[in-house]
């Protein structure tokens, strides 16, 4: 049933019009043909099978145009005149402004069709490709600490359920990375961030990964491949995504958008079930390039501030992925990141620049 939305009043006088259809009584399903007459602003209901009816135009409500369906015009009480005289109706609703005359020219022609088909799909991609995402880049930035710690809890418990064992790294180890992560995180600017350090075992994978509120994941065969200065450099790397809140911004990004407006409007409720999000897209390596260049650069201005060579980045890069060309199913930390070789020629830049500062 179309809905009766289209008000004419305010669009008389128009020139007399006489359409043909059926009446429907207020209150009743019986119905007789009938005839409308438009004159000016008054009308005049003409039928056999009832009494007339008369009055002022702007009593009258028209159903828009859809295709060659039939038209509805009703009365205050409930009684309808139904035609598919559209022709007719068009002519008295012919206004400039009218948009059932727009909508019915754009679903009758394919000149116009046409061009529609094309536009829509570009419209839903820019939406997806740049509309979303500046969306969530906007949100994340504004959430407080304590909600990316609701996804966060969320995350590692699922991590841990499907992927992680506990470490076997010995205690002395252990308290030894702990004591070079104490000292990387006390030389960063102040952060609202409170970096915890966790270390677990995956099949043998070397790997690290950040959670959204600064908890840092180190597998037992990262840290035992990654020398001084390679493992701080991964470290910086793991913040760079935390400051920058990317990995904030991929779980609002995979939401959908309902949720992004309840949590923009400062309803969290949605938060936990995001948490599910966030080990696929850990496990899948899908940072963007802009995404990963950037927490690239800040591991080097970090590292540079810190006294430590950005060069240990391009030397556990391309260990990480010396295997990529094998047929070793392992995860790699770096080896599934977009354009490795150019993350570690930028790294070798940054290597001079810290070199040419200390000659």
């Amino acid at each position: 049933m179309i809905p009766a939305t289209n008000s004419v009043a305010g669009i008389f006088p128009f020139p007399m019009a006489s359409i043909t259809g059926q009446y429907y009584p207020p209150n009743s399903s019986s119905r007789s043909d009938a005839r409308l007459v438009l004159n000016n602003n008054r009308y005049q209901l003409e039928s056999p099978a009832t009494d007339q009816r008369t009055g002022a135009v702007d009593e009258l409500t028209i159903s828009p145009r859809v295709g060659n369906i039939a038209r509805h015009i009703t009365w205050p009480d409930g009684a309808a005149f139904v035609s598919t005289d559209n022709a007719a109706i068009d002519r008295v609703l012919d206004t400039k402004n009218h948009s059932s005359k727009w909508l019915h020219r754009l679903e009758s022609s394919w000149r116009l069709a046409l061009p529609a088909l094309v536009v829509l799909p570009l419209i839903v991609f820019c939406i997806f490709r740049w509309g979303i995402p500046a969306a969530a880049a906007h949100i994340a930035m504004r959430l407080p600490v304590n909600a990316m710690e609701i996804v966060s809890t969320g995350a590692l418990k699922t991590l841990d359920r499907l992927y992680f064992s506990p470490s076997q790294i010995d205690i002395a180890q252990q308290t030894e990375v702990h004591r070079r992560f104490e000292i990387l995180v006390n030389s960063l600017p102040q952060s609202e961030f409170n970096y915890r350090l966790y270390f677990r075992r995956m099949h043998g994978m070397p790997n690290a990964m950040a959670l959204p509120s600064g908890e840092i994941i180190v597998t037992d065969a990262f840290v035992n491949m990654a020398r001084p200065g390679q493992l701080e450099a991964v470290l910086y790397h793991e913040i760079g995504h935390v400051e920058r809140r990317h990995g904030m911004q991929q779980v609002l990004s995979a939401s959908t958008v309902s949720a992004m407006v309840t949590i923009a409007f400062g309803d969290t409720t949605a938060l936990g079930d995001m948490a599910v999000s966030v080990p696929v897209f850990l496990m899948q390596a899908s940072y963007s390039r802009s995404k990963e260049l950037e927490a690239d650069n800040y591991a080097f201005t970090q590292m540079t501030q810190a006294g430590i060579d950005p060069g240990h980045f391009a030397q556990i890069i391309r260990k990480l992925g010396a295997d990529d060309d094998t047929d070793n199913e392992t995860l790699r930390y770096f080896s599934t990141h977009p354009l490795t070789a150019e993350r570690a020629e930028n790294a070798q830049r940054a290597s001079a620049a810290f070199h040419a500062t200390r000659q």
